[in-house]
């Protein structure tokens, strides 16, 4: 059996890529504000696409390599501040809670990402 406990760790080179981009573009920032060179377009055009970069690598550190599951929604009731969901992956169902954004539907396909740390497995 294999111990589930253990703290999910990121590749190094993931975590290496992003650090240089995270100080090259604090770097960047500070010198910008010192100077004010480059003007507002390079800023924009050049930092804004940085930030998702950096927002996309953060996300794959945290849950990159995560067990990933497909299932179909079983049923999908809006609760105000979410909505609650049935997924179904072969014989086992999941109790999901979602954005209440989620335009999830009956019937509609879906992908699971599994968070150790926000996952709770209840044998019945």
């Amino acid at each position: 059996m294999r111990d589930m406990t253990s703290q999910h760790r990121s590749p190094f080179v993931l975590d290496c890529l992003y650090y240089a981009i995270s100080i090259a573009f604090a770097i960047y920032m500070i010198y910008y504000y010192w100077t004010g060179n480059d003007g507002p377009v390079v800023l924009a055009m050049g930092m804004i696409p940085t930030t998702f970069v950096l927002f996309t690598l953060q996300a794959l550190r945290q849950n990159g390599s995560g067990a990933c599951l497909e299932g179909e929604v079983r049923q999908a009731i809006f609760l105000g501040n979410c909505v609650d969901c049935r997924v179904r992956w072969g014989e086992f169902e999941w109790k999901v809670l979602a954005h209440p954004r989620s335009r999830l539907r009956q019937g509609e396909r879906v992908y699971l990402r599994l968070d150790p740390e926000h996952t709770l497995a209840v044998r019945p």
